[in-house]
Formats: structure tokens, sequence, C-alpha cells
């Protein structure tokens, strides 16, 4: 075998995941990029993110980046706070809207995630995970 049901299926079933996942963030008024960004913020919400920072992360340029923050500002999702020891670079936070955003969308991602693993049993997903992590360590960090 050359490896190549391996990498397909994998591609599948990101592809899948995708796809359920985009159906759940249009359900909550939101798109892929939005999301990425939302989930970002929010996981840096103890000290928050400048926008040179969160174009990086989101592999986006600035550029898009401000477009997709005014509209999720403008939404009451995101809000723009500026530091005491630094004017020039306003700090990115989740306002409530926005964290009850990421819960809900928590919640169904989980959902997403036991429906994948649906019907195995715990030695499979170990298994699963062994093997996946040793073919991923053969990859380039990205």
């Amino acid at each position: 075998m050359d490896g190549r049901k391996i990498s397909d299926l994998v591609r599948s079933i990101g592809i899948k995941q995708r796809m359920m996942a985009d159906t759940h963030l249009r359900e909550l008024g939101i798109n892929a990029v939005q999301g990425r960004v939302i989930g970002y913020i929010a996981d840096h919400q103890d000290h928050g993110v400048i926008q040179r920072e969160l174009a990086t992360a989101v592999q986006r340029r600035s550029a898009s980046i401000t477009s997709v923050l005014q509209g999720l500002e403008k939404r009451g999702l995101i809000e723009r706070r500026v530091p005491a020891d630094n004017g020039r670079n306003k700090q990115l936070y989740l306002t409530a809207a926005g964290q009850a955003l990421v819960l809900q969308y928590d919640s169904l991602a989980a959902k997403i995630n036991g429906q994948t693993v649906a019907g195995l049993t715990d030695a499979e997903m170990t298994a699963a995970v062994k093997l996946l992590t040793r073919i991923n360590q053969n990859l380039p960090e990205i």
C-alpha cells in the first residue's frame, strides 16, 4: 500500500468536518474566516490581540482583517480597547455577545467531534491518535 488511501481518507474527513462546521457557522450568522478570527481572539482573551498578530495567525492580509473586524465590531461581537501603556496598538477583545457565540460554536463543534468518532472504542481512538500523530510528525510544520 502506498499511503494514498490514508491521505485520501484524511482529506475526506477534513472536508466533511469543514462542511459541517461551515453549516453551523452559517446558522450562527458568521463565515469561516470570521469564526477563525473570533476563535483566535477568544483563545487570547486574557491579554487581548493586536490586528497585526491576528492577521499572521489567521493567515490573511491586514486589509482583509480590517474588513472582517469592522463587520464583527458593527455586530457587537468584538471591541477594541486602547491599553494605558500603548495608545497606538488597540487590542481586540470579545464582547459578551462574542463570548456567547463562542460557547454556542464550541457546543456544535463538540457534536461534530462526537459524530466523527461515533462507534469507536477508547482503544480504537487511542490507536488512531497514535497513528495520525506519527503521520503528522512526518510532515513539516506550517
